[in-house]
């Protein structure tokens, strides 16, 4: 992605996107507690038992560092874990809040920047994206809102690989892949599935897009998370039944049922017996999606990658 000097609008726009999600759900979630405060709680007490483990001597125990490996391991955890007491509380709380913010920007940015829109309409997708239900829901596991902060920007880095493809651009992809890991094992199993989606929407939309030089981008942020990919499936073998969560995590309900209650107006109380659809899509979004299938603008490659993947 090439250097490019901010003009005063830009970052004002920049900075809108980046405070408005923050600032929304600290006026809206302090109504909904629970949900609010179930992730920095949680947080909280395995930090605190972490500490507690650790001064019985049992940190370097198989399932402890296992433990660590595939649930605790991303910036936030490790920097509020190192400070503790109050302060640390503060800290995750804080950074709850910044997630919704950077997973904003980034989302403005890939659409001023690549998309070329307005920073008006780039500011107002970065926001709704942010606080709708599916970030609201991420949120509540730091790995996976992690994995989404790092989308728009790795779908930036590998738009201006394919564009211009210099080194200068080839290296700044593989940083920016290489932050998959820190959504843990989210991030190893949705990095390659997000990267083929990236490579073939911007093959259909560009047309002579360079598609190597972001599967050797990927490649080599793959070599360079090598030790932690290897420590992280040693720890995932032996920490987690991998036959338990594929059967906790089957789908058991009709894709007819997901389309019937994810827009507005639906309301699920009380999961049903064989039902576990919990998406939420608001007439807006998919007003903009039938608008984005009607433009004539968009090659037919670019739309059929997209069904393709929306029903995967």
């Amino acid at each position: 992605m090439k250097t490019r000097r901010l003009n005063s609008d830009e970052f004002f726009w920049i900075f809108a996107a980046f405070f408005l999600p923050c600032v929304i759900l600290m006026l809206s979630l302090n109504k909904a507690p629970d949900l609010l405060f179930s992730s920095i709680t949680r947080q909280v007490r395995d930090i605190s038992d972490m500490k507690a483990t650790i001064a019985r001597g049992r940190i370097f125990y198989s399932d402890v560092l296992c433990d660590i490996l595939t649930r605790r391991f991303y910036p936030s955890y490790i920097i509020c874990f190192l400070i503790g007491g109050n302060l640390g509380t503060f800290l995750i709380r804080l950074f709850f809040y910044l997630r919704f913010g950077l997973l904003s920007v980034g989302i403005y940015l890939f659409s001023s920047w690549h998309v070329k829109n307005s920073y008006l309409w780039s500011a107002i997708l970065g926001v709704a994206c942010s606080v709708s239900a599916v970030g609201i829901v991420a949120s509540t596991n730091p790995q996976i809102m992690n994995v989404m902060i790092v989308m728009p920007f790795a779908a930036c880095f590998a738009d201006s690989l394919m564009r211009h493809d210099t080194k200068y651009d080839f290296w700044s992809a593989v940083v920016c892949f290489s932050l998959f890991i820190m959504g843990g094992i989210y991030g190893l199993l949705t990095g390659p599935i997000f990267m083929l989606f990236i490579v073939l929407f911007f093959k259909g939309l560009i047309g002579t897009a360079r598609i190597g030089s972001v599967i050797k981008a990927y490649g080599v942020s793959l070599i360079c998370q090598l030790p932690l990919i290897t420590a992280l499936a040693f720890a995932g073998m032996h920490f987690i039944d991998i036959a338990t969560e594929f059967e906790n995590s089957r789908v058991t309900f009709k894709y007819f049922d997901l389309l019937t209650t994810m827009l507005d107006g639906t309301e699920i109380t009380i999961p049903q017996a064989g039902f576990n659809a919990v998406m939420s899509v608001s007439i807006l979004v998919l007003m903009l999606a039938i608008l984005f299938f009607l433009n004539r603008s968009i090659p037919f490659k670019a739309k059929a990658c997209c069904i393709v993947f929306i029903i995967f």
